[in-house]
């Protein structure tokens, strides 16, 4: 029965977050000599411990998935930084609310092919959705060649998601006729994308663009359009690196 009700406390994962942090992430089967583990603690927190271990044992899916949660909440816990660099051209730039990792987030390459942000696991980005037929995104689409142009590399890419329904015919006329050479071309003709981020509240509407840190944390959103060929912007984008 306590076991039922630690399940059930809305407060659970952060007292798991606080056991692997004790554990060490990089090795849960040895137990560090850590103040955690003191016996003052208790009989409770050993309990926490183990209702934390045994079922990851079971399951080591479970450790992906409360490694991503840590590293976010880390994230979260230090994206304060960044709001003196929401100025300007890109002051509509708020911080995330709460931590979400969307490592998981799913779309389509230039060729078709199916692909998620975690392979720009190591690399800061900013994803933007659009679509051809939003004036608004059409207006900052190369002020974002542009930003990409400049600042983009092994530490930084502008990620440009098309959410015409379909194939990305249209998208593709489009980087064409305004000579986007720098963006690559990436898609989701089911919306879904859209429809997901909603759910967490980072999107309502287009052009948004979310900056997204190394470990695939949403650090903040701009809702709406913002001139991206700007020292402000690339201020803001070397401050998230």
């Amino acid at each position: 029965m306590r076991q039922q009700r630690l399940e059930n406390s809305t407060s659970v994962r952060s007292v798991r977050a606080t056991v692997f942090r004790c554990l060490g992430m990089d090795s849960i089967f040895v137990i560090p000599k850590h103040s955690c583990f003191k016996p003052r603690r208790g009989k409770l927190f050993m309990a926490l411990v183990l209702s934390t271990v045994f079922p990851i044992l079971q399951n080591p899916t479970s450790l992906q998935a409360e490694a991503a949660f840590i590293s976010c909440e880390k994230s979260f816990e230090s994206n304060s930084r960044l709001k003196r660099f929401a100025k300007g051209s890109v002051a509509k730039f708020e911080l995330s609310k709460k931590p979400v990792n969307l490592s998981g987030i799913r779309f389509d390459d230039e060729n078709g092919n199916a692909t998620t942000l975690a392979n720009w696991r190591g690399k800061v980005v900013l994803l933007n959705l659009w679509a051809t037929w939003c004036r608004p995104c059409r207006k900052e689409m190369p002020a974002l060649d542009k930003l990409q142009q400049e600042t983009g590399g092994t530490t930084f890419e502008v990620l440009p998601v098309n959410v015409d329904r379909g194939n990305n015919a249209k998208a593709k006329a489009f980087y064409k006729q305004y000579n986007l050479d720098a963006l690559r071309l990436f898609s989701d003709g089911t919306t879904k994308i859209f429809s997901t981020l909603e759910k967490t509240g980072l999107v309502h509407g287009l052009p948004t663009s979310i900056l997204i840190d190394r470990n695939g944390c949403a650090l903040g959103t701009l809702k709406g359009t913002a001139e991206w060929n700007s020292d402000d912007a690339r201020v803001l984008m070397d401050a998230a690196r």
